[in-house]
């Protein structure tokens, strides 16, 4: 896949955004993040905007090991890992315009800010109710098991798909602690305000042919934000084509 041009389109002009890096090799590299933004028309208060129909489309990916019911510092490295693709994502159009209202630390916890401090850490989650966001997320799992098996014969989804909603999520006090921010981490980006705010899922997995360790895996999660109230999560799931 070569460079792609991205358009995000306002009801006064486009502009349009290339995707991060020029390709994407699915065993063993992935672009950072790809954005695509959809806006009906543009209000003058970033609130105005969401109400009338928001939609960002990007993906995250992950590659390194990803444990059934991983331990809350293994979510934390997770998290460490998506950090970056998401503080990169608001500093591009079309979150940057609004990144001084939505990062506001001054009003931090209050419901005029996404920042949310918790122990040592101040986060930041994109998606929050704060301003009636939620989240659709389709998942490529690559790991080395054979397709499919996503769903136990007692019914439970994977435990490593638990310890990844999790990992999106901002944790609680008990999840981080003897932990402090990094330097880059102040705010720490999170996708989710709350794994509840995710309303559909879709898993599709294939095999990982590299030879790499046991836990390993390569995910390339598809994000669409919407402003809409929350609804029952759809769990659906497929193996290749």
């Amino acid at each position: 896949m070569g460079d792609t041009d991205l358009f995000c389109f306002t009801s006064n002009h486009f502009y349009s955004a290339m995707c991060v890096g020029a390709s994407i090799n699915w065993l063993t590299n992935v672009s950072t993040t790809a954005i695509r933004v959809r806006r009906r028309r543009v209000g003058d208060d970033i609130h105005d905007l969401l109400s009338l129909g928001l939609v960002m489309d990007f993906r995250l990916h992950y590659r390194g090991p990803l444990k059934s019911n991983g331990s809350p510092k293994h979510k934390q490295e997770i998290r460490r890992s998506l950090h970056p693709q998401l503080r990169r994502l608001w500093q591009r159009p079309p979150l940057n315009d609004h990144a001084l209202l939505f990062l506001n630390r001054e009003a931090a916890g209050s419901f005029d800010s996404l920042l949310q401090r918790v122990g040592p850490f101040m986060f930041a989650s994109l998606v929050s109710s704060k301003i009636g966001l939620t989240a659709e997320i389709d998942v490529l799992f690559l790991r080395h098991q054979a397709p499919g098996e996503i769903v136990s014969q007692g019914g439970d989804i994977d435990n490593r798909l638990k310890t990844l909603f999790d990992a999106l999520a901002v944790p609680n006090l008990d999840q981080i602690k003897g932990d402090s921010p990094r330097a880059d981490e102040d705010p720490f980006h999170c996708l989710l305000e709350n794994d509840v705010l995710i309303t559909r899922i879709q898993v599709t997995t294939d095999q990982w042919l590299e030879e790499t360790g046991p836990d390993d895996v390569i995910l390339i999660l598809h994000v669409s934000v919407q402003h809409r109230a929350a609804s029952p999560v759809l769990w659906s799931w497929t193996g290749p084509k």
